[in-house]
């Protein structure tokens, strides 16, 4: 229940100044939503009009009737169809520059839903051993941090080879260590530095996008 029902029920509002929002009110605007999409836009901050041009071509299947902008790297993105709006949601997480978008329905008027738990982010491994540059092995290495989905192209045909580049699908709700660790095949333990190359703007509190708990106005400053 949010504050202004308690408060009318405590007695600090005037009911006769209190008016009542119907369903019939609302349902115009509600309509005007039904086939939209949140789309984050993680680790960066393009204009709208970068995200327009880029998301009418990337969704053109799709039929993209109106991109807004909501907040920081935040946009949404209202679709011609109930059918294009599913497309669009079902080609998941798609890659701006070395940013990448996570696309989420817009239901009910919440323009920003909490239902987004994990994304995809870009990790550097440095001076990792070149014997461990398997999906097998990073598959297992990764374990401890998140879940390993794919390395790079330069990595794959070895053609940098000061770091590693791979792709972890990392939990909002965890903390993203800067280390991991792991026993290798001669039994001693290896400490291996993790560079994030973007980290989104992500509140812990409220579980949105957009801003963090350093700047989160519900519970203030952390220090």
């Amino acid at each position: 229940m949010d504050s202004q029902s308690n408060g009318a029920q405590q007695g600090n509002l005037n009911p006769s100044k209190l008016v009542t929002i119907g369903l019939e009110d609302i349902q115009p605007k509600l309509a005007h939503w039904t086939n939209s999409i949140v789309v984050y836009v993680l680790g960066s901050n393009p204009p709208l009009t970068v995200m327009d041009d880029f998301l009418r071509r990337v969704c053109k299947s799709s039929g993209v009737n109106k991109v807004s902008l909501l907040n920081k790297g935040i946009y949404l993105v209202r679709m011609n169809s109930e059918e294009g709006m599913m497309k669009a949601i079902s080609s998941g997480v798609q890659f701006f520059e070395k940013a990448c978008y996570c696309p989420t329905v817009a239901s009910r008027g919440k323009l920003y839903p909490k239902d987004v738990k994990s994304v995809p982010v870009w990790i550097k491994l440095h001076e990792l051993e070149f014997k461990y540059w398997t999906d097998s092995v990073m598959d297992k290495l990764l374990t401890s941090i998140g879940k390993f989905r794919n390395a790079d192209q330069n990595t794959q045909d070895r053609r940098k080879l000061s770091y590693t580049r791979v792709l972890v699908e990392m939990r909002l709700d965890k903390t993203w260590e800067q280390t991991l660790q792991f026993i290798n095949e001669k039994g001693v333990m290896v400490t291996q530095a993790i560079e994030y190359e973007r980290m989104p703007t992500y509140c812990g509190h409220c579980k949105v996008f957009g801003h963090d708990n350093t700047k989160c106005k519900k519970v203030g400053k952390i220090k």
